[in-house]
């Protein structure tokens, strides 16, 4: 099995999952829900689609978006996420996989994701299962 370090990782990336030789892991922190839970690192097979962090002029990156909601929301919904994941496409469609959040931790959000359109980031991808990752200023929170 190959494995792939993402505690580099400077922007966020999706992880689509799927049968692959390669796997990502990266550092994670608390729960999203409830908080608690340890410093660890959690690691998913597939492919990494890394996402833009440069947003448009006058806009927050989804990094910066992703920060935002966590200095502000000490158990956010996934409607909060839902939200921020509006972001990430004008095409396709992510958003939180409902069976997995409680599973989700800051830096490791569990996702549903349905390419589509002219500009989508999965572009060949079929429906499906995926997380979202990204470096975490804290792995305490």
């Amino acid at each position: 099995m190959k494995r792939v370090c993402l505690f580099n990782l400077e922007q966020v990336g999706v992880i689509y999952r799927g049968d692959s030789e390669v796997s990502f892991f990266n550092r994670v922190g608390a729960l999203v829900q409830g908080g608690g839970g340890i410093e660890t690192s959690l690691e998913e097979k597939g492919v990494l689609v890394p996402i833009s962090n440069d947003a448009p002029v006058g806009f927050a990156s989804l990094l910066e978006l992703l920060n935002e909601l966590q200095s502000r929301a000490s158990s956010p919904s996934m409607a909060d996420f839902n939200e921020v994941l509006a972001q990430i496409s004008s095409s396709d469609t992510v958003s939180v996989d409902g069976s997995r959040f409680d599973e989700s931790r800051w830096g490791w959000v569990y996702l549903n994701v349905m390419p589509g359109g002219e500009f989508s980031q999965f572009e060949g991808f079929k429906d499906g299962k995926a997380v979202m990752t990204w470096p975490i200023t804290s792995v305490t929170q």
